[in-house]
């Protein structure tokens, strides 16, 4: 293929593949997208890491061994880089390749799914997209696809060219003496995106845990494994390596392994029919104290407990509650860790979205089956933890903690309160016999109403030792009671809520405010945060808290 026109990569030059239109009135019609859905697209909820997830999988499935991220500034403009020494495009592959929902043809164990991939996350990230590739032997090819311009000319197009000196550079530059190999290049981006954040912090986190699989593992870093490497950074001479982070930390001498076995399921497939297949489940409590360790990535924390789901050695959910298998977050489940393994062959049971970052639904079926297997092992997490956890709260803190349970319960008819829970009523009365009621002493007296309330019994304050890395506090609600859990060992409990090892007035003003706010804010989560994803909302924004006051007085 030739290419006469000599035009900058990024640049565009005149279209050479657009789409056809029509003179038919009636019947058979195209039904191609309006201009404007390429500004959708790009509106997407994708986040920035996970985006750049969906180009390495391309990478990966492309059968490369080196792979580049690089988040640059060049000309006080941001650019994204994901490049890799895969087998690359010709032409038709690279046509496809930048077409919405492509057909690029991937074996069963790819991680691809949608053939959307390449155009929403890039999108998603910046407002332009090159790529740049060559197969072996080939020519170096470049493609572009430019909304601005797509709606400029009110035509949805690509524009795809042999390289010229700007985009062979780049080629050079980031790939040098790669027989092969892509590069996508995508610019202009938007600022919601954290260029530095991405680089610095979340990027090698986020590729090191969902792609654990296919790299060497953290502890094993001066190893040479033979797997895939992925680079981070902003050029070739500024970048780290990333190394593989196992949630489970399945390798470690101080992990328990609890279990670590396929599990049969049964269901029903598109057509109707009743399948079996199998799926893996992994449980694991990781060591508990472990301090300063950094292979340890992942801190025993609410944020990091759960379940992870992982799909073709690729990770796509994240210490998730599983579709509430696994219980409301709390500090007691911080050194549990699950994971549940499925191949591509399980796609529709599973109902994977389209940024391979969730599952929309699963059968009951399956769930009462997950369920199953692993409840013990959740409860028998906690029960440890408890142990582990138990510390007096001393006579001063305690003198505190019923204050603060009394003036709530004084003020109940005034407080904005999460509903009561509605209890099965039980069998009729005998119309004869007289009704009595428990005392708090335990006996009964005589009256037609029901006693009063223990003013306690709206919310009760405790202390447990969940480690630096734990929450700040935990919420729990028993019975109606909503259960504050301090935690001892976070440096914010020992300065301002401790009572014992602190001067004793300011210190007592400091925990009865602190305790009627924390209280404030259970209350209002339990009412108000109901759905799953204001669930993780509020364990989110909670850890968050914790870890910055960590860190200020650290």
């Amino acid at each position: 293929m030739s290419n006469q026109q000599e035009v900058s990569f990024l640049s565009f030059p005149e279209p050479v593949v657009s789409l056809p239109k029509t003179q038919n009135k009636y019947g058979k019609l195209p039904a191609l997208p309006r201009t404007k859905t390429i500004f959708s697209i790009s509106k997407s909820n994708y986040r920035a890491d996970a985006a750049i997830g969906d180009l390495v999988d391309n990478s990966i499935d492309a059968s490369a061994s080196e792979i580049v991220v690089y988040v640059r500034t060049r000309d006080k403009k941001h650019q994204i880089i994901i490049a890799d020494d895969g087998s690359g495009m010709d032409y038709e592959n690279l046509h496809e390749a930048l077409l919405l929902g492509s057909e690029t043809f991937k074996d069963g164990a790819s991680l691809g799914k949608f053939g959307m991939g390449l155009i929403t996350s890039s999108l998603s990230l910046g407002e332009k997209l090159c790529v740049i590739t060559k197969k072996q032997d080939e020519e170096l090819l470049m493609g572009v696809l430019d909304p601005k311009e797509i709606m400029k000319q009110r035509d949805w197009f690509i524009t795809i060219n042999e390289a010229d000196k700007e985009a062979t550079s780049l080629f050079e530059e980031i790939l040098p003496k790669k027989k092969s190999g892509t590069i996508v290049f995508i610019t202009s981006i938007h600022s919601s995106v954290s260029v530095q954040g991405l680089r610095d912090d979340l990027l090698p986190k986020y590729l090191g845990r969902t792609f654990r699989y296919f790299l060497t593992p953290i502890t094993d870093r001066e190893k040479n494994s033979g797997k895939i490497k992925i680079f981070v950074g902003a050029d070739n001479k500024n970048r780290k390596e990333i190394f593989g982070i196992d949630p489970l930390e399945k390798d470690w001498k101080g992990t328990k392994i609890l279990h670590d076995k396929e599990l049969e399921i049964e269901y029903i497939d598109e057509e109707g029919k009743t399948k079996n297949d199998t799926i893996k489940i992994k449980f694991t409590e990781i060591e508990n104290g472990v301090v300063g360790n950094p292979n340890r990535q992942l801190d025993a924390n609410i944020r990091n407990q759960g379940i992870y789901v992982v799909r073709n050695k690729r990770e796509i959910m994240m210490a998730s509650d599983f579709f509430g298998i696994w219980p409301a977050k709390n500090n007691e489940y911080n050194y549990g860790r699950c994971e549940i393994c499925f191949s591509e062959d399980l796609d529709e049971v599973f109902n994977l979205t389209y940024d391979k970052t969730n599952l929309k639904h699963v059968a009951q079926s399956i769930l009462d089956k997950i369920r199953e297997t692993i409840a013990g092992y959740i409860t028998s997490i906690r029960n440890r933890a408890k142990e582990r956890s138990k510390t007096s709260a001393g006579k001063k803190n305690e003198e505190v903690f019923k204050k603060v349970q009394m003036d709530i319960a004084k003020k109940k008819q005034l407080l904005d309160l999460p509903p009561a829970t509605k209890h099965t009523r039980g069998p009729k009365e005998n119309p004869g016999e007289e009704k009595t009621e428990p005392k708090e002493d335990g006996t009964k007296h005589k009256n037609g109403k029901s006693p009063s309330k223990k003013l306690a019994d709206l919310c009760r304050f405790e202390t447990g030792d969940f480690g630096t890395a734990g929450q700040l506090f935990s919420l729990d609600k028993e019975n109606d009671v909503i259960v504050v859990k301090w935690n001892v060992a976070h440096p914010f409990y020992q300065k301002f809520v401790d009572c014992e090892n602190n001067d004793e007035k300011t210190s007592q003003e400091y925990a009865v405010a602190l305790n009627y706010f924390v209280y404030s804010f259970a209350a209002a989560q339990m009412k108000y945060m109901i759905g799953d994803d204001d669930h993780t909302m509020s364990v989110n924004v909670l850890e968050s808290i914790s870890s910055n006051l960590r860190a200020i007085l650290s």
